[in-house]
């Protein structure tokens, strides 16, 4: 015959089942490094500039922007998002286009750009925040504004791109803990999706090793540097 309850025990389960667990009062800031000048974006930027001089010529066209004027141009679309993520919090950021402004962001670059933002591990008590690796240069709004003009003209011949950028400053959790670390992507979950790490690599992504260790491997950044050269082909 089945026993019944301690009814004391019975008790004290029906009581920790009506207990309420309090959300942490706030989290502790780790800093991501955001890094425009990796190998995967470098390899996507000079693939996606190969094509278009290729298919403006194959018109009799010219497209009057240099190779290093387009990648400045990229690393600054990538300086606006994080700038337009930070601003509001105690910092006075400035920025010149906001998520609103009609500036083409190329199709790809604009996937990686959505995912970059604020991200929460409400079981660690962490926050993820962006922020721009130092030292680097960046063009200035006039010049944007113009490759941006040059670029829409593009249209014609395949070149896909979206305008401005997500208003929404949340970013990607699994984006924001992935690491690029020795040549290797590295996450603390196996939960992401295998994308997240191409998406990841583009921007050198780094931060949470100084507070987790990411031990799951994503990929290698030889071969995601591969893989993304087939991202930037214009559509036919």
């Amino acid at each position: 015959m089945e026993k019944e309850m301690n009814p004391y025990l019975k008790d004290m389960m029906n009581y920790v089942g009506k207990l309420v667990v309090s959300a942490p009062v706030g989290y502790d800031e780790v800093k991501v490094v955001i890094d425009p000048t990796s190998k995967v974006l470098e390899a996507y930027v000079e693939e996606l500039y190969f094509n278009i001089q290729t298919s403006v010529s194959l018109t009799g066209g010219n497209f009057n922007v240099t190779e290093e004027d387009f990648i400045l141009y990229c690393h600054t679309l990538v300086k606006y998002r994080v700038d337009y993520v930070c601003s509001g919090r105690g910092k006075s950021v400035k920025v010149p286009f906001g998520p609103t402004e009609r500036i083409v962001v190329p199709s790809y670059l604009s996937c990686v750009l959505q995912n970059i933002g604020r991200a929460v591990h409400a079981e660690f008590g962490l926050e993820f925040m962006p922020e721009m690796k130092e030292g680097l240069k960046y063009l200035d709004p006039d010049e944007v504004r113009r490759i941006s003009n040059s670029l829409k003209l593009l249209k014609g011949i395949g070149l896909e791109y979206a305008e401005g950028y997500s208003r929404n400053k949340d970013g990607s959790l699994d984006f924001m803990t992935m690491s690029l670390m020795d040549g290797m992507v590295r996450n603390i979950s196996k939960d992401p999706h295998p994308v997240y790490a191409l998406l990841s690599s583009t921007l050198g992504v780094r931060g949470v090793e100084t507070v987790l260790s990411p031990r799951i491997t994503y990929g290698n950044v030889d071969h995601l540097t591969s893989l993304v050269r087939g991202l930037a082909a214009l559509k036919v």
